[in-house]
């Protein structure tokens, strides 16, 4: 979650009960309790007067982002549910998420290893989620990308490490934006949900529907996948420009 100083001088956050909602979803599959999001609610507008002070102008296109940590708070040793836990929160400064000017991102697909899998928690907000991206991210960066394309079950895409992934697909005169479906495969983001309502707002084809690697390639050699991008809060939306499937 971000805060935001508009132009106007005004600080605002984006979706945060969509936010409360997913965080009460994910400790809910983690069998820890919920919590309420009134409180939560006045809670960040508390910070957000106290911090308001430290936000960056508008126009850097600064934030402060808010990491949300969630951990059982009893005083028991054993691996199992909790009655009781306590909610953090982490704010720093920060700028765009990829360095410099940059208005677009190469990804590497990531071949050996999985985090979106049957029966994975790919698709709850949990350190699950994300401490499986850390060495693919590090090899794609090496490698001189900005972040890895995740496989559901080793042969659909999936999403990037820092945000889902759309694509504009031609088929036969007709153009639809196609995304991977989230339920059980990735993690369905506030920035996800937006563009979906936006793109069924305004009448445009669109299909949930798994997308297998193998024929990405074909079908952008055959001028078909007109368009892909990526959405998130850390990304916004940016367009993908390069894909490395086993070095090509």
């Amino acid at each position: 979650m971000k805060l935001y100083k508009g132009v106007d001088g005004i600080i605002r956050t984006y979706r945060a009960d969509y936010k409360w909602f997913k965080l009460n979803d994910g400790v809910s599959k983690l069998v820890l309790p919920n919590f309420d999001f009134e409180i939560l609610n006045r809670c960040l507008s508390k910070f957000a007067r106290h911090y308001a002070h430290l936000l960056p102008d508008s126009k850097t296109n600064g934030s402060i982002y808010l990491r949300i940590n969630v951990f059982e708070d009893t005083n028991t040793l054993e691996i199992s549910g909790a009655g009781e836990a306590t909610l953090s929160v982490i704010g720093s400064i920060v700028g765009p998420y990829y360095a410099g000017t940059r208005k677009h991102i190469k990804v590497r697909v990531e071949t050996e290893r999985m985090k979106n899998f049957d029966g994975s928690l790919a698709y709850v907000k949990s350190s699950a989620n994300y401490a499986p991206t850390h060495l693919p991210d590090a090899i794609s960066s090496k490698m001189g990308y900005d972040t890895t394309l995740w496989l559901y079950n080793h042969l659909y895409l999936a999403e990037l490490s820092v945000g889902n992934i759309f694509m504009v697909l031609k088929e036969g005169s007709e153009r639809k934006v196609i995304t991977p479906p989230a339920k059980y495969i990735l993690f369905p983001g506030s920035f996800r949900d937006a563009i979906i309502t936006m793109i069924i707002d305004w009448e445009i084809p669109f299909e949930e529907r798994l997308v297998p690697i193998c024929d990405v390639k074909q079908l952008i050699a055959d001028g078909k996948i007109l368009e892909m991008f990526s959405t998130g809060h850390y990304v916004m939306v940016t367009p993908i420009v390069e894909i490395n499937y086993k070095n090509e």
